[in-house]
């Protein structure tokens, strides 16, 4: 082999281990455009992935923060049983006036206790406040109420003059009224001087809904500034005291 054949031949052989190379690189070495195209497509897919946690974190949230009423709550605490079972209640045939009485005292009494706020008006605002004694409520007490009373025996029922209105005479004093003035005339004089509206948190009562929103915003609107009011005021007479000592 004469020497021009045998650098033809080295030529021959660097050329394919040049192609070697190459395809090698094209088969194994990343690509850098195509890895950052891989590089984005997963960004992609991650702000995907985040955007459907944060649609399910809404939703979540929405449900959450929905009101739920009294009768869709599926866990109920004792004292909501137990007014379920306080406005079950029904009289057991006709009653004399006193035994009408004494039930509706022990009914209202109940009432009040299970709803009470006493111990709990620091950790409440004002909106909570307002909406916990809702005129519905207090429509309960009222329902129950007239159950009792209209169950008495011997209650009269008389006419008023314009024929057009149905009353009813007491049977324990010469009063006589329509109902929306013989049922709280009922409880006001003849059980514990009682009203149908009250406040859960200080035990006063009003007769009409309007007059007990009146009273939850005067008194009770910033109950933790008005104890702090008082524990100033408090401090106050002590220091007076001690100095005039």
């Amino acid at each position: 082999m004469n020497e021009e054949t045998q650098t033809l031949l080295k030529k021959i052989l660097e050329m394919q281990l040049e192609c070697t190379q190459l395809l090698t690189n094209i088969l194994f070495k990343k690509n850098p455009a195509s890895n950052d195209a891989e590089q984005q497509n997963k960004k992609s897919d991650l702000l995907e992935e985040a955007k459907i946690q944060l649609d399910g974190l809404k939703r979540r949230s929405k449900k959450s923060s929905k009101p739920i009423s009294y009768n869709d709550t599926l866990v109920q605490s004792e004292e909501d049983i137990k007014l379920q079972q306080l406005f079950q209640m029904t009289p057991k045939g006709l009653l004399q006036p006193e035994q009408c009485y004494k039930q509706l005292n022990m009914i209202v009494q109940k009432f009040r206790q299970l709803n009470s706020l006493a111990n709990k008006s620091l950790q409440l605002d004002f909106d909570y406040i307002k909406s916990y004694h809702s005129k519905n409520k207090f429509r309960y007490l009222r329902a129950i109420t007239k159950l009792f009373v209209k169950n008495i025996k011997n209650l009269q029922q008389i006419q008023s003059k314009d024929n057009q209105s149905e009353m009813f005479q007491c049977p324990s004093c010469d009063f006589s009224g329509i109902s929306s003035v013989f049922f709280p005339h009922i409880l006001k004089k003849h059980c514990q001087n009682y009203h149908i509206f009250c406040c859960f948190l200080c035990s006063k009562d009003y007769q009409s809904h309007t007059l007990l929103l009146t009273h939850l915003k005067r008194y009770h609107n910033n109950p933790k500034k008005n104890q702090k009011q008082e524990t100033n005021s408090s401090l106050q007479q002590i220091d007076d005291v001690s100095i005039s000592l």
